[in-house]
This record gives C-alpha cells, structure tokens and sequence, in this order.
C-alpha cells in the first residue's frame, strides 16, 4: 500500500509499506511518533515537531531500527534544549509576556510529552523485533 506523509519543514514523501507501530499521547493532540516499514528497505519514523504551537509532522529515513531509535532519541535532545530557548528580548508589556510565557510552558509540556511518548515508541520497536542493541 501506497502512503502520502505530510511534513510541515518538507514536502509530502510517498512509499509503500506498512505502519508497524503508532503511540501518540492522550494529554496533548497532535504529539505522536510512527514507524513505517518501507516495502523495498528500511524505515520512515514519522514523529511531532512538538516545539511547534500547535506540533506539527515530520520524518525522516533509515535503514535500520537501530538507526530509527538513534535518530529519535537525537531528536529528543535537540527538541529538550530548544523547548528551554526564550527570546532575548522579550515584549515590555504585560499581556504579551504573559502569553509568551504561556507559550513556552506549553511547549514545555509538549515536548516532556513527546519524549516519554518517543521512549514507549522505542521500547515497543524493541519490543516487537527482538534484536541486540
């Protein structure tokens, strides 16, 4: 079967395979991480952008599920450090501070959401193909 995934920083990739694994998050819509099985090789992990208000989609491409897992949890850190970033000139005035700050507490959320969404996501592809890491 024949899959169209939408990415916000790319445009739509196309593949055949199968969806072998989706976890996505109760508290927060729009926080997920997908793993595809490409039909010919490889994998497509299609996960949040959850630095984004609301997150977004986005993939990328692997070999392996080892690779997967590396990618996912490089990502995980990357998102960690930049969920933290405020501006360095925040507005003066009240009301726009207060939803800057509002903006970042979600953001917060959003992202300790998605990396103990991307954990049970790598303990389930451990899961269900059994190989050493």
């Amino acid at each position: 079967m024949t899959h169209r995934v939408v990415r916000y920083d790319a445009p739509p990739i196309r593949f055949s395979g199968r969806r072998i694994s989706h976890v996505e998050s109760r508290q927060w819509q729009g926080i997920a991480v997908t793993l595809w099985e490409k039909r010919r090789s490889g994998f497509v992990v299609e996960h949040s952008v959850p630095i984004r208000v609301p997150p977004k989609t986005t993939t990328f491409s692997v070999r392996t599920i080892p690779d997967a897992v590396a990618g996912l949890e490089e990502y995980c850190s990357e998102v960690q450090e930049a969920g933290l970033d405020l501006p360095e000139n925040p507005p003066v005035s009240l009301d726009p501070t207060l939803m800057l700050l509002l903006e970042r507490l979600t953001v917060q959320s959003q992202v300790s959401a998605f990396v103990g969404l991307s954990g049970r996501a790598i303990a389930h592809w451990y899961a269900q193909h059994k190989f050493d890491n």
